[in-house]
């Protein structure tokens, strides 16, 4: 049975992000999830080429993938393949941005993620819009928020994420929508993507600064969100209760932080078999 509950705002970290050039996130969840961020290559900020302690990553995880709310209970990830749609017109770059997104994210959750071909823009699971500003708390209102949810979105969102959710066995479905303003500075719009895309594959909160994060304060992926999304979609985790998952997720973040101790480059040793 679908459902499609009220938008319910999660996160705004304007405050917290306006140390940052004032980039400031929403985050819309709508069902079970939401969500509710240039350079030539991935970077990772300096902090964060090795990983926070266990427990500070445990911590994250549990409000990043559970979140707050009451419905918290189960984790919400892609079963299988996912395919990025970029909507709208955009400089070359984005393209480019987007692949090596697309490229990391599928290493580190083990998934096909890839950006969907000419074409097909209409069967991809993820459709990330550029909109001009008037059309951007547009999504927010046709997905459930109504004139409040889009103009909420509109006056205090840099971009965002609204994503139907399946009620039931905690695996995600139907179609997420990254929306992002088409006259954000460059590397405003290179955060946005790598950020949304983090809520896109199924952390639905924020790490409120327990840990170097693109979803808090961070402008691009760090070894931690590397870390974080091996553990959502590590396959012991999902017929897990909440409690039980913590355990089994702190677990796995002992072994990550053994296996880069003395790795001289923690992403690649991250991602190795």
């Amino acid at each position: 049975m679908w459902e499609q509950p009220e938008i319910v705002v999660i996160d705004v970290a304007a405050e917290r992000m306006r140390a940052l050039r004032r980039i400031a996130f929403a985050a819309l969840a709508i069902g079970l999830l939401l969500a509710v961020g240039i350079t030539a290559r991935v970077w990772f900020d300096d902090s964060p080429r090795r990983l926070a302690a266990p427990e500070r990553l445990t911590a994250a995880f549990d409000r990043m993938a559970y979140g707050m709310g009451p419905r918290g209970t189960s984790l919400q990830i892609w079963p299988g393949t996912v395919t990025v749609a970029v909507l709208g017109e955009t400089p070359g770059w984005v393209a480019a941005e987007l692949e090596r997104a697309t490229a990391l994210f599928a290493q580190a959750t083990g998934r096909a993620v890839s950006v969907a071909p000419a074409g097909a823009e209409a069967t991809a699971n993820v459709q990330m819009s550029f909109v001009a500003r008037e059309q951007f708390g547009a999504v927010a209102e046709r997905t459930g928020g109504g004139a409040d949810g889009g103009r909420y979105v509109a006056e205090h969102a840099y971009c965002y994420t609204a994503s139907p959710a399946r009620m039931g066995p905690g695996l995600r479905e139907r179609r997420t929508q990254v929306v992002i303003p088409n006259d954000l500075a460059p590397d405003e719009t290179a955060t946005c993507i790598w950020h949304e895309m983090m809520h896109a594959l199924g952390f639905r909160g924020h790490p409120d600064n327990e840990i170097a994060s693109v979803l808090g304060t961070s402008r691009r992926i760090t070894v931690n969100d590397v870390a974080l999304l091996k553990v959502l979609y590590a396959p012991s985790l999902l017929p897990l209760t909440r409690a039980e998952a913590l355990v089994t997720a702190q677990a796995l973040f002992t072994q990550y932080a053994a296996k880069v101790k003395a790795a001289k480059d923690p992403l690649q040793a991250l991602l190795a078999p």
